[in-house]
């Protein structure tokens, strides 16, 4: 078994979000008896998202993972993810998710028990059987599954349906070798594209995926919604030539 879960929140100006989340994470993780660190990467926030932060630190294992000015999903991922990877073992957790209270926290101890199971990385996932969305822009909601077919296309990953969510959890182990191998290459895009290259950027090292349902719950979103849509396509054009280029690179 993992001996540890390490948690890596990506909070913007989640003032609202974030108390709940970590209260719901907090539940669920005591409830499932595992030891579990969380990490707040504050991406350049403005309101009061920091001192929810430290708030929480009194009740619970969290750190505080500062960038003075916003940096987006890509540099607070490699903040995370790269300190995650520092202090775990191979065989721990390492879970990703959005700090804005959209995503179900009682399926983190499921992800993390697949993962023991054999799994490399496991997707929370709403298009497998019993996932969902409530509350998603149809714009948004046409655009994530049209995405999301092209990739499985492109990139198959056995077992993985949703490719582009956040809430993610991954033996510590493949990102630290990933992280090994490619170095500050590993993350390269600067928005919400950056999630879909960490699981891309995994494929090559054999990875075994595996996933569990959830409902994405978009209506509680209290923060407004950062992505563009025409930005986010011309940054997945790019990521497709630099994983060309990363295969080339380090896989020749």
């Amino acid at each position: 078994m993992a001996d540890k879960t390490y948690i890596v929140i990506l909070a913007y100006n989640e003032e609202d979000g974030l108390p709940p989340l970590l209260e719901a994470i907090q539940r669920e993780m005591n409830a499932a008896h595992r030891g579990y660190h969380v990490f707040v990467v504050n991406d350049g926030s403005t309101d009061g998202t920091r001192q929810a932060a430290l708030d929480a630190a009194r009740s619970m294992p969290l750190d505080v993972l500062d960038h003075e000015t916003n940096r987006n999903c890509g540099a607070a991922f490699r903040t995370g993810i790269t300190e995650a990877c520092r202090r775990a073992q191979p065989s721990d957790v390492i879970v990703t998710i959005e700090g804005d209270n959209t995503n179900d926290a009682s399926v983190m101890p499921v992800m993390v028990s697949r993962i023991e199971a054999g799994c490399d990385v496991v997707a929370a996932s709403r298009y497998c059987r019993g996932g969902g969305i409530e509350g998603f822009p149809f714009a948004r909601r046409i655009y994530s599954t049209a995405l999301n077919w092209l990739l499985q296309v492109l990139y198959p990953i056995r077992g993985i349906s949703d490719y582009s969510f956040f809430y993610r959890a991954y033996r510590a182990g493949i990102l630290q070798r990933a992280l090994a191998v490619y170095g500050e290459d590993f993350i390269e895009s600067f928005g919400f594209v950056a999630n879909a290259e960490i699981l891309l950027k995994l494929r090559p090292f054999g990875l075994r995926g595996g996933e569990v349902p959830t409902v994405y719950l978009y209506h509680r979103k209290a923060s407004q919604s950062k992505m563009h849509i025409a930005h986010t396509i011309r940054e997945y054009v790019r990521l497709f030539r630099c994983l060309r280029a990363a295969r080339r690179k380090y896989f020749s």
